[in-house]
């Protein structure tokens, strides 16, 4: 995974993603993408670990709190496409992943972040 993109995501979305081009880890639920995870942090590979956002939402505190800290993988959650899962705004989630990616916070235009 040297500086590439994993996705955590249920068996009925692997195809699709590999398709793209995406390397995948395929899981049946919440528990079984936390051990995913865990295994992915653990071998601390450069890139980015993209977790179904239902999936992450679900995750153990202990498992979130390693998953946001992580620089080596990033972990970000991967939204569902359906809805708006965690109720944050699309600005807000960029804002998130950008100030992961590059270490400080950037904003958009003169608006102010909340």
């Amino acid at each position: 995974m040297s500086g590439t993109v994993i996705t955590v995501i249920p068996p009925e979305l692997e195809s699709g993603f590999r398709l793209a081009g995406v390397e995948t880890e395929t899981a049946g639920d919440a528990g079984e993408a936390a051990k995913v995870v865990d295994r992915l942090l653990k071998e601390r590979r450069e890139g980015v670990v993209a977790v179904y956002e239902p999936y992450f939402l679900s995750f153990d505190p202990d498992t979130v709190e390693r998953s946001r800290y992580s620089l080596s993988p990033v972990v970000v959650a991967l939204p569902a496409g359906l809805r708006d899962v965690s109720g944050e705004t699309r600005l807000a989630r960029i804002t998130e992943l950008l100030t992961r990616a590059v270490g400080y916070q950037i904003t958009f235009g003169s608006r102010e972040q909340p």
